[in-house]
């Protein structure tokens, strides 16, 4: 399941759009029906904070979090349970190196296992914090953006329903799909004697454990939003 990932993000960089093809309709859809530039101009305004804030939310939890609760599962359970592919990298230069496919090779100048564990993890800390707290200052500086200039009114509008229903969209792709590959991983590398980094199922149980929380939240939000339209 090494290629459920790329899917995932996949499905990810097209859900991203289709909020920008909603904020356009309601943009468009509002247009018509107003005659006030200076409201257009603050309509367009509300979709750029919305698109970010998604794009930002998605920044920060399947590509910041996930990767620091990867390392932290690593360290708690096992490297090989995060970094599978460490393992048969390692696994494959040492083939190589033993069926003279590199003559030239010199044995001395290639990094231990443990070497290359260490240098993974510390790579994916880097990556992890770096990315989250880039995110988060993104995420921030938008919410308070979109406070400043959206109403109490407009909380409950059309624009909001569509982030609402993107965002919930994007984290039951993400959530769904990664317990479909965490599960089988995470059963396999228990339950059968399997060859070392043939299963890895930290990633995917990662993403698991920080969109899940995510997909609940959008998802209250979306209800809450719908039955407070209904009952104005």
């Amino acid at each position: 399941m090494d290629n459920i990932f790329g899917v995932l993000f996949g499905i990810i960089a097209i859900s991203i759009p289709l909020l920008v093809i909603g904020s356009a309709v309601f943009l468009l859809l509002k247009l018509r029906s107003s005659s006030s530039v200076s409201i257009s101009y603050r309509i367009v305004l509300r979709v750029y904070f919305y698109i970010v804030l998604t794009i930002s939310i998605v920044i920060i939890s399947l590509g910041g979090l996930a990767t620091l609760i990867n390392v932290g599962l690593g360290e708690a359970v096992d490297p090989q349970f995060s970094y599978g592919n460490v393992y048969r990298d390692h696994s494959y230069e040492l083939e190589r190196i033993a069926n003279n496919d590199q003559i030239e090779q010199d044995s001395e100048s290639v990094l231990s296992l443990d070497e290359k564990l260490d240098l993974e993890k510390k790579s994916n800390l880097i990556n992890g914090i770096s990315v989250t707290l880039i995110g988060f200052l993104i995420l921030v500086a938008h919410l308070f953006g979109r406070r400043w200039v959206e109403t109490a009114d407009e909380s409950h509008d059309s624009l909001r329903k569509v982030y609402l229903i993107a965002g919930l969209s994007i984290f039951a792709v993400a959530s769904i799909t990664s317990l479909a590959s965490a599960i089988p991983e995470a059963l396999r590398y228990v339950l059968l004697e399997v060859n070392q980094g043939e299963e890895s199922p930290g990633m995917a149980l990662s993403i698991s454990l920080v969109s899940l929380p995510i997909w609940a939240y959008f998802l209250l939000n979306t209800i809450r939003t719908m039955r407070s339209s209904e009952e104005r």
